[in-house]
């Protein structure tokens, strides 16, 4: 769906269009309180080199270097309850999105 795909400016969600696709990720547990894993792949923990997440206002609320090789990182967070988008980056580009529901 449209919905699942962001392009990030700057420290914003600007709009659901021109995002690269290319690395596919999981998060859970989704919803989650305090809590997400994320896990790539062997292939694409290579491409990785940031995640960020943002909430649903656009603001930054982590911007994290993801060690080169990395398959799983584990975030802990005291955020409030809402929607959230975690970012993959590699070399500056978007390269996969997904929806986080905190409760």
């Amino acid at each position: 769906a449209a919905f699942d795909k962001f392009v990030v400016t700057g420290n914003l969600v600007s709009s659901t269009a021109e995002v690269a696709e290319g690395i596919d990720f999981s998060v859970f547990p989704n919803p989650t309180s305090r809590n997400v894993s994320i896990v790539l792949d062997r292939a694409s923990a290579l491409n990785v080199d940031r995640v960020m997440v943002y909430n649903n206002l656009g603001q930054m609320m982590l911007n994290q270097i993801w060690p080169q090789g990395q398959t799983r990182e584990d975030l802990s967070f005291d955020w409030p309850g809402g929607l959230y988008v975690i970012t993959l980056q590699s070399g500056g580009a978007v390269t996969g999105t997904r929806k986080l529901i905190v409760d």
